[in-house]
């Protein structure tokens, strides 16, 4: 769930950066200025998210099961263990 919420925060980021981009910014309209806030309440929902992030890759380890170990691991391990 929360790298499904990753992946909904960055796709956010790219639709409103890319309709800035493409739109242009000139001339200001309602429509750029609506896509800008957009785009700017993503940037404030980043840092929650790695927070939330952070606090999954805890919760996990309490419970017993450290997935941060795979990150430092580049052998493929199954799910089970």
């Amino acid at each position: 769930m929360v790298q499904a919420f990753g992946l909904l925060i960055f796709s956010w980021m790219a639709i409103t950066g890319s309709l800035m981009f493409f739109i242009g910014i000139e001339p200001e309209t309602d429509l750029i200025e609506m896509i800008e806030e957009l785009h700017e309440i993503g940037e404030g929902i980043i840092p929650l998210y790695l927070l939330l992030h952070i606090g999954a890759v805890f919760a996990h380890s309490i419970v017993g099961k450290p997935v941060w170990q795979r990150m430092w691991s580049f052998k493929l391990k199954s799910p089970n263990e």
